[in-house]
């Protein structure tokens, strides 16, 4: 889990627990936002499934992103050993997805609760304020 996530909802022990079930891969837990282009953005077949990620785009293909919430396997370490850093110098995460999804070995899930980004002095001020509403 990324540390700029504030997740309020289903324990992640519970999600982690289906998602270990259910792949021999990796998983991500996604969400729709409002704002797309500041994050890893889900591109969606025609069935609403996940065939790819991009990194920060321009022009979102959807409003869905994984919100920094990912289950790996040991298996990762070699695939990430694999990666090239992207454009920004940085190995992305949406890379190590892609990996995934183009083995048909991702399997991804909407949270059921909510999810706030905190990586930005915006984000962070709105989700502190999320925070002290009663649930």
């Amino acid at each position: 889990m990324l540390g700029d996530n504030i997740l309020r909802g289903p324990a992640l022990a519970d999600v982690a627990a289906a998602f270990d079930a259910g792949t021999n891969g990796a998983g991500a837990l996604l969400y729709h936002v409002a704002d797309a282009r500041r994050f890893g953005v889900a591109e969606l077949d025609g069935d609403g499934r996940v065939i790819g990620f991009e990194e920060k785009p321009d022009l979102p293909k959807s409003d869905v992103i994984p919100i920094g919430v990912y289950f790996l396997r040991s298996e990762a370490f070699s695939v990430i050993e694999a990666l090239r850093p992207s454009a920004r110098g940085e190995l992305e995460i949406t890379e190590l997805l892609n990996h995934f999804a183009r083995s048909g070995r991702l399997m991804t899930d909407y949270y059921a609760g909510h999810w706030s980004d905190a990586g930005t002095y915006e984000s962070l001020l709105h989700a502190a304020r999320l925070s002290a509403e009663p649930e």
